[in-house]
């Protein structure tokens, strides 16, 4: 989830021009690549969102900053000296381009921690610019301090994903040994935590009321929830499926670190009914319709200006016709055991309008391969086998049918009237009845006497084409463009 929106700094561009600062400096730790010793430099004031991100990350190292950020028009991040001075530059469009790319801002994060390493780390002390080893400890410290922020190793690991070259160079290690960096600094630090133990006193500490209810610094019990916004974008597309996605803005106080939850419900707004789960996927633990999404405040007060819930449309599991749907947000504190505790009361409810519409029937054509020389009864001829699937055709009436055709496209022509169509052509065809919403057919068959082709004696090419149709009203439809040309040769 988008937990920290970064890099919004390019609308404040419309405003007055910062102050700039040329930098003159020969060696960088840059995030990836070199900055060209002789290049113009200039440095801008910092934006107050890049500024709150170094804080962040400063504040699971405890140490000091004992550098100055500032936007920069660098290619896109790097650690350098300037007169005596540390700073981290940072572009601020490419952050922007990076953040839009993997759809997170924990991508913008462990760069900016992967350039904070290399100050930590003195990297930066021998003007010698990057080396593979300085880089390789810097994404190492990057993946300690993103465990720490609370990112997944999937996260940790994003920006070197989309960004490290394959191959290595004179002064960045190739993109597998920066991802098992990440990927090892990540593991250290999880297991660092799962290593701590609680530190308890020798003999039982006596207070005044034995009784009395242990609280922690943050004490769960005072949390306070507050909801500034709910808004939401109706047909939109996420994993290809078309849905709705609501957003919420609301303030979390005193849950600082620890693991919450976010949860939508849906309700039918006619009846008042909660919408009812069919498959488990986006579902309460007693059957409703709901979506959820984790979150962890940093902050003893921390606002989170849009917190996204996708679910599909097809999730609402609603009949055919019009429908309007509310729903409301309620915001929980994960507790021991699984349990959850709600903080402050939910959202008001919001609405919008859906139209399930019809499912449309569709085909899958698989596979169509054919035995020949073979004999029904006393006939002997060619046996067609079709493999497909059907979807939205329960119940429905269907048709399989095969055309024969001389290579040069001409129809062959039926003379007797038993296995041809109503005008006059050579076809086999059977009719069938799908049975589920999705009907697999692994093997259907039919059959045709070679005597049907009403061909003299000689050797032919020869190919067929299959298709399926539906019944609609009083006719049928054809359900696709058929299985293609299957060429053969047949000798009388």
């Amino acid at each position: 989830m988008r937990i920290f929106f970064f890099w919004i700094i390019l609308l404040l561009l419309s405003g007055d021009v910062p102050a700039q600062e040329r930098l003159l400096f020969s060696n960088s730790c840059n995030y990836t690549g070199e900055i060209s010793p002789v290049e113009d430099l200039y440095g801008f004031a910092s934006d107050s969102e890049a500024d709150d991100a170094m804080r962040r990350i400063m504040r699971y190292t405890g140490l000091p900053a004992n550098f100055t950020i500032k936007a920069a028009n660098v290619p896109n991040a790097a650690a350098v000296i300037y007169e005596e001075q540390r700073y981290i530059l940072y572009n601020q469009y490419f952050m922007l381009r990076i953040k839009d790319q993997t759809k997170t801002d924990w991508a913008a994060l462990s760069i900016l921690a992967h350039e904070i390493g290399h100050h930590l780390s003195g990297h930066t002390l021998d003007n010698k610019g990057s080396r593979p080893d300085k880089e390789l400890e810097a994404d190492r410290f990057s993946g300690f301090v993103l465990y720490k922020m609370g990112a997944t190793l999937d996260e940790a690991r994003i920006a070197m994903e989309t960004l490290a070259m394959d191959a290595g160079t004179s002064t960045h290690p190739p993109k597998s040994a920066r991802l098992a960096a990440v990927t090892n600094g990540w593991l250290e630090a999880k297991q660092q935590n799962e290593d701590v133990s609680p530190i308890r006193p020798a003999t039982p500490v006596k207070t005044k009321t034995e009784d009395m209810t242990p609280r922690s610094p943050i004490d769960p019990q005072t949390a306070t929830a507050t909801f500034k916004q709910v808004w939401l974008e109706e047909n939109v597309e996420e994993g290809g499926e078309a849905g709705v996605r609501v957003h919420a803005h609301f303030n979390v106080r005193n849950l600082f670190g620890e693991n919450c939850k976010a949860v939508a419900w849906f309700y039918d707004a006619r009846t008042g009914e909660p919408l009812k789960d069919q498959n488990g996927k986006f579902a309460t633990g007693t059957g409703e319709v709901s979506v959820s999404v984790d979150f962890v405040p940093n902050y003893l007060s921390a606002d989170f200006t849009d917190v996204p819930f996708f679910i599909p449309y097809d999730e609402l599991h609603l009949p055919e016709g019009e429908h309007t749907v509310k729903f409301q947000i309620g915001l929980f504190h994960q507790l021991p055991g699984d349990q959850m505790q709600q903080i402050g009361s939910a959202s008001t409810f919001s609405s919008f309008e859906y139209t399930v519409l019809p499912p449309v029937p569709t085909a899958l054509y698989r596979k169509l391969w054919v035995d020949f020389d073979v004999f029904e009864g006393i006939k002997k001829g060619m046996r067609i086998h079709l493999q497909f699937n059907l979807k939205n055709l329960k119940g429905t009436a269907c048709r399989a049918a095969v055309w024969f055709y001389f290579d040069s496209g001409q129809p062959m022509l039926d003379y007797n009237g038993r296995y041809n169509t109503v005008d006059g052509k050579v076809s086999v065809g059977t009719d069938f009845l799908p049975t589920y919403d999705s009907s697999d057919f692994n093997d259907l068959v039919l059959f045709i006497p070679y005597d049907e082709f009403h061909l003299t004696s000689g050797e032919y090419s020869l190919f067929l084409e299959a298709n399926l149709f539906a019944e609609q009203g009083t006719t049928y439809v054809e359900l696709g463009k058929g299985f293609g040309k299957y060429p053969f040769v047949l000798t009388k």
